[in-house]
């Protein structure tokens, strides 16, 4: 299952239900720390996994350790972190060539779908998404996994995700759509971790709350028509504030927390990753670095 269909299993369990269920296995998006340790606290076993439709599986965390590479499978991490697999499960390719899918494929084997990721220092893999979702800001280039890691671990936020928000100044600024666990109200938290554990580049400006987000047929959270509304709702000129509007259907409230302030930004020059403070800096690789099989 993916993490928000996770976040409702452990939900029925801690109401008492599905009291045979003794493990999970969750992939299709970051599962937080602290959904893992909630779900291990109502006596489930998590199992995340790496993957994709044409890469099957590459890499598996079956204890919280991180995710380390299938038996079989070859990592290699090119490009400023590309990601490419060789191994027996790679697909040939499409049925209809015509479909245009994401699948790239190089002469000795190795395969890529475009996600991006890093080796933390201790040999696991952090998987950040495809490469659209770093952001230009002010200069600095902010990676939405790296301010969703973070943000999502704060108390009553059952799942959070990053969107730019185009800036006149700036080029684009952060904003978090925020799908509250029932009965919170997770701002004030989330406004004081940005401040003490992220840089002020990736420091959400708007923080959005809704019922539920749009999700593709899998069950993974639409980012395209999320971001379509959370635009909407801040209006059509760049850098503007809410537009005072009707919500969308999925929105459980209007944006009622104020901006951020917005201070200048300065620091790094664009196109070095701005790490969340306070964490292990993601791993500037040059060339490529490959994990064992």
């Amino acid at each position: 299952c993916v993490p928000a269909v996770l976040a409702d299993v452990v939900e029925a369990r801690e109401s008492g239900l599905l009291p045979r269920l003794r493990t999970a296995v969750v992939a299709g998006a970051r599962l937080s720390g602290a959904l893992r340790r909630r779900a291990e606290a109502a006596g489930l076993s998590v199992v995340e996994y790496y993957g994709a439709t044409e890469l099957s599986f590459v890499a598996v965390d079956p204890d919280g350790a991180g995710l380390r590479p299938f038996p079989g499978v070859e990592l290699d991490l090119r490009n400023g972190g590309e990601i490419w697999v060789r191994s027996p499960y790679l697909a040939l390719g499409y049925l209809d060539p015509a479909t245009g899918g994401p699948l790239r494929r190089d002469p000795g084997g190795w395969c890529t779908v475009g996600d991006h990721g890093t080796l933390r220092p201790d040999g696991s893999l952090a998987v950040h998404g495809r490469g659209d979702r770093a952001l230009s800001v002010g200069g600095h280039t902010v990676l939405t996994a790296d301010v969703e890691a973070v943000l999502a671990e704060v108390d009553g936020v059952s799942e959070l995700v990053c969107l730019a928000q185009p800036h006149h100044r700036l080029g684009e600024r952060v904003v978090a759509a925020v799908r509250p666990a029932a009965g919170c109200d997770p701002v004030p938290d989330l406004r004081r971790a940005a401040r003490t554990r992220l840089p002020v580049a990736a420091r959400p400006v708007r923080y959005l709350l809704f019922a539920d987000f749009p999700r593709t047929p899998g069950g993974k959270v639409d980012r395209t028509r999320l971001r379509d509304q959370v635009l909407a709702d801040l209006g059509a000129r760049p850098g503007a504030g809410p537009a005072h509007r009707s919500a969308a259907p999925e929105r459980a409230s209007a944006a009622r927390d104020a901006p951020e302030p917005a201070p200048a930004v300065a620091g790094p020059p664009s196109g070095r990753p701005a790490a969340p403070s306070g964490t292990e800096p993601a791993a500037h690789l040059s060339g490529s670095a490959r994990l064992p099989g």
